[in-house]
């Protein structure tokens, strides 16, 4: 029997810093989350203590910690980004080694299997991921600026009558409430017949390549603007030389 108070980490922390972290669970399943170090119990971060001794995640209290010779199995990596986003980021891409219903994190916490529509909503971000950090912040970025009620939209593979499930709804509204940074309540409402449905892909590349082509034109218009400051400088250079000339030849005369 493991006493619980010996039970430590293999790396150490900051005060104050900000973290993501990986922990090893029974039956080969992992818990991605965050935290920042204000606190420790025992020999553990306040979030990790919480998740050994049961007062942390469901999912974590269903499959357990592994713990190795009073060793917490926990990979943990300081984080200076945005912690909401890099935690999906980061548990997306361990759905996509290990398999999505392997893996808990981020607005993906259900302790339950994602059945086959929800995994396809998933694979979805899981694609965005794959296309690197950048690529998925501005996606990111996108979703934020979304109500919940613009995601009953269509996805590839997803035809419109499917998206009167509940819990594909549940669960585009749970991604928005989390990348929102908000508490999610449960508010689905199946849609009525007048609903418009939007393939979302192309309407989402569409927006990344015109939020990719503004970024070209204000990296284009600073480097603009300096070479214009470093000619007025040149061009004020010569005029004080001129001045500096014109003023010595008139003490000369």
């Amino acid at each position: 029997m493991v006493n619980l108070e010996n039970v430590k980490i293999d790396k150490t922390l900051s005060i104050n810093d900000s973290y993501i972290y990986r922990l090893s669970l029974c039956k080969k399943r992992e818990y991605i989350g965050y935290f920042k170090y204000t606190k420790k119990i025992h020999n553990l971060p306040e979030r990790l203590w919480k998740h050994i001794n049961g007062n942390g995640a469901e999912y974590v209290k269903i499959y357990k910690p592994k713990i190795k010779q009073n060793i917490l199995q926990c990979k943990i990596q300081k984080n200076n980004r945005n912690s909401f986003a890099y935690e999906m980021y980061i548990t997306l891409q361990r759905m996509d080694k290990n398999g999505i219903n392997k893996v808990r994190g981020g607005p993906f916490s259900w302790v339950r299997n994602y059945n086959y529509r929800e995994r396809i909503v998933i694979q979805y971000f899981i694609d965005e991921m794959k296309q690197g950090w950048i690529n998925f912040l501005r996606c990111y970025n996108i979703f934020k600026i979304f109500d919940y009620d613009d995601f009953y939209t269509l996805i590839s593979g997803i035809t419109p009558a499917r998206l009167f499930s509940k819990q594909q709804i549940g669960l585009f509204n749970y991604i928005i409430h989390h990348i929102k940074e908000k508490k999610y309540v449960q508010n689905c409402s199946q849609r009525s017949d007048d609903t418009i449905y939007v393939r979302i892909e192309p309407a989402l590349d569409e927006i990344k390549r015109l939020s990719k082509q503004n970024e070209m034109f204000r990296n284009k218009n600073r480097e603009l603007s300096s070479k214009i400051t470093s000619y007025k400088r040149k061009f004020d250079e010569l005029d004080n030389n001129d001045n500096n000339n014109i003023s010595n030849k008139r003490q000369k005369n």
